[in-house]
């Protein structure tokens, strides 16, 4: 039996709870958990070591905090192996992670933590009268501890559209969510090929969002694999990483990828039209190949076609990407898998967790922008306008309106706004915009400014954005364009 297999049987023979996920992962003893580079050493930590500090944190946790088990308790931190040992610290003292982004402004976070009532908030960075320093916790809480185990945690949206939401995961529907994990195996092989006998996964997305949090954390750690840390978000400290480390799986939002293939392209252009052209010609030779020969296809792109272009890039190491959060422009799934770095395009929401993603093999079926099909855990159901409401076991299982616990039924549909098409061939669905986000002309036409954003191929621009508004009543779409800092006055102009 595979050792995906042997996790999973684990789990679905378990009562599925937070607490059954964890005794899973602290199987996986002797593998590297976590791996960073600090003061130019390389430092790692075992799942057992992982294990031990867990436990310690919790008896230290709940002897600082001392208020009943079944108590929110915020965790405020960017990712790092401190904030995987807080987060199931917090669990296993006996109270609710609440996870806080801390990018959002000091008002909206705190405005969460009143919601909850968080007792405390366990940070690496105090400031407020309630905060916990993770590093300062007692080292030895002696033997009055005992494991509390909850089975709850809260993620809540951005609130940039009004007051932040709060939606609350079990271990349940954390259960679901892994195990959707086998259907991603069995469709998509490639994505547990080992490099050198291991598995690196770049711990790039922050752990408080749904992608951070599900496709990366809890899907890697389950199956024992080792997260790579970065010390900054750097585009240098990045690529440095991938390299130093041997990192085998980046995901990220669209953005990062957008970036990485304008880069491409901006390099190219510096060295002539021939190389525009030459370069051309080599992306969609190495698709056709990939197409044909998926395997063989994408080694000749990788090992023989690209291989400079993608040392300079993220090294050789990586093998699988999954893109989601956003948009992603065409030319950014075209520059990707073309040099063999295999870029899927997948889909979630806060509420909803992952929900779908592309996997086929082909590369030129990955260039069509698809967010694949539902998993297993989860419906699809489209309105007459494409709206998208989605029901299932994998998603939140309750939410926090005014203090209290609303739980929802499994039955129930939850509305996303996004509208999204289905090819009725394939079934495979396509992202076409957010409801919230239509303008509708004078004409009377629905305007999706997203849909526009991805027509537009900006040589000289770092990054660009359509938005819509309404000025005296009139509809209008605006394009928002920062240029590329090296670009020429000229240059920016032709854009």
């Amino acid at each position: 039996m595979k050792y995906w297999d042997k996790a999973l049987y684990a789990l679905n023979n378990s009562d599925r709870t937070m607490r059954a996920i964890f005794d899973v992962i602290r199987t996986f003893g002797d593998n590297v958990f976590f791996e960073q580079l600090k003061g130019g050493a390389l430092v790692k930590t075992t799942y057992a070591e992982f294990e031990k500090k867990t436990a310690a944190a919790a008896a230290g946790l709940q002897a600082v905090i001392k208020v009943p088990a079944g108590a929110f308790v915020g965790l405020e931190m960017d990712n790092s192996p401190e904030w995987v040992i807080g987060f199931w610290a917090i669990l296993q003292a006996g109270y609710k992670p609440v996870l806080l982004n801390t990018r959002l402004p000091l008002p909206l976070v705190d405005e969460i933590i009143a919601e909850t009532k968080a007792a405390a908030v366990l940070t690496d960075k105090p400031k407020r009268a309630i905060d916990i320093d993770i590093n300062a916790l007692p080292a030895d809480a002696g033997e009055a501890f005992r494991a509390g185990w909850e089975d709850c945690f809260a993620l809540s949206t951005s609130g940039t559209s009004g007051r932040p939401k709060i939606y609350l995961y079990n271990g349940a529907s954390m259960s679901e969510q892994i195990s959707n994990s086998k259907y991603v195996l069995k469709e998509n092989p490639t994505i547990k090929t080992y490099y050198k006998g291991q598995i690196k996964l770049l711990a790039f997305l922050p752990f408080y969002h749904i992608f951070g949090l599900i496709a990366t954390l809890m899907w890697f750690s389950f199956f024992g694999r080792t997260f790579v840390f970065l010390n900054d978000m750097r585009p240098e400290t990045i690529q440095y990483a991938c390299r130093r480390h041997g990192v085998t799986h980046v995901f990220a939002i669209p953005a990062v990828f957008n970036g990485v293939a304008m880069h491409v392209r901006r390099e190219a252009r510096r060295d002539g039209e021939k190389s525009v052209e030459k370069l051309e010609r080599a992306l969609n030779l190495s698709i056709k190949l990939q197409s044909a020969f998926p395997w063989l296809g994408k080694r000749i792109a990788s090992k023989i076609m690209f291989s400079e272009v993608r040392r300079r890039i993220l090294g050789d190491s990586v093998k699988f990407c999954i893109s989601g959060g956003g948009y992603i422009r065409d030319d950014a799934l075209k520059v990707f898998n073309g040099l063999g770095y295999s870029l899927y395009n997948g889909y979630g929401m806060t509420e909803i967790g992952i929900a779908s993603v592309e996997l086929r093999l082909s590369a030129k079926k990955r260039l069509l922008g698809s967010i694949g099909k539902p998993f297993p855990s989860i419906e699809y159901g489209l309105s007459k306008e494409g709206v998208l409401s989605v029901k299932g076991g994998s998603i939140f299982y309750a939410r926090l309106i005014d203090g209290e616990i609303a739980e929802r039924s499994r039955d129930a549909w939850f509305e996303t706004q996004d509208i999204l098409e289905r090819d009725r061939e394939s079934g495979y669905y396509y992202i076409k915009g957010r409801k919230d986000d239509i303008i509708i002309a004078d004409n009377g036409e629905n305007i999706i400014p997203d849909l526009i954003e991805k027509r537009f191929e900006l040589a000289y621009a770092k990054s660009y954005s359509v938005i819509g508004m309404r000025k005296d009543e009139k509809a209008e779409v605006i394009l928002i364009v920062y240029p590329d800092p090296k670009a020429s006055a000229t240059q920016v102009d032709e854009m």
